[in-house]
């Protein structure tokens, strides 16, 4: 844990933006963190509830495999949710309606309503209970932003089956909403940093012109 330096999120951003940091997908998919390696080939983590600088990527995949071997039961973070294909594919207008009329939206569907709900939130802290029933309307409502962003064959793709996870996938890129939604509303949003849709977002949109 020596080389490990536990930084905030403002600072993780920052040097994402200063190092050219590019998203390690594969890091990604194995263990559902977003890591982004520098130029100088260190690595940034949005790990758990905390941001984390780590000297390498070996020194990171250690990390996360010492942690993990000391839960010996591990859960889907969306277990709690219930999330299933049929009334996702279903629901998806209801939900975009709902955050919609919660938020007082009437501007079609763009990156900048996302501004309005960080906003929202920040200044009117919510009941883990009422967090709970926001996630799925807004997952859909940014997974639907980041669908007309991205524009050309960007599409929902369900991942998984008990539970699904739902994500997009543009250019076979996969941009994985369910997870970012989730560590915006239950991680950020409760650890005293506030919830960033905005700026998560718009980090994935880079991803297309790498």
């Amino acid at each position: 844990m020596n080389h490990i330096k536990k930084i905030s999120v403002k600072e993780l951003k920052k040097l994402i933006n200063m190092h050219s940091g590019m998203l390690l997908e594969h890091i990604k998919k194995e263990y559902f963190v977003d890591a982004y390696e520098l130029d100088n080939k260190k690595v940034v983590v949005d790990f758990q509830t905390h941001a984390f600088l780590y000297p390498d990527k070996k020194t990171l995949v250690d990390h996360i495999e010492r942690l993990r071997s000391k839960n010996s039961t591990p859960s889907h973070i969306l277990e709690e949710f219930g999330i299933k294909a049929e009334d996702f594919d279903k629901n998806k207008l209801a939900h975009v309606k709902y955050v919609e009329e919660i938020f007082g939206i009437d501007e079609e569907l763009k990156v900048s309503n996302l501004k309005i709900i960080d906003s929202t939130l920040n200044l009117n802290k919510i009941s883990r209970d009422r967090t709970s029933k926001l996630y799925l309307p807004l997952l859909v409502y940014t997974g639907e932003i980041l669908i007309k962003e991205l524009g050309g064959e960007a599409n929902w793709v369900i991942m998984n089956s008990e539970p699904i996870e739902p994500i997009v996938i543009c250019g076979g890129i996969k941009y994985e909403v369910f997870l970012t939604v989730y560590k915006e509303l239950f991680e950020e949003y409760y650890e005293g940093e506030g919830i960033d849709l905005f700026d998560q977002i718009n980090l994935e949109l880079l991803r297309k012109g790498n």
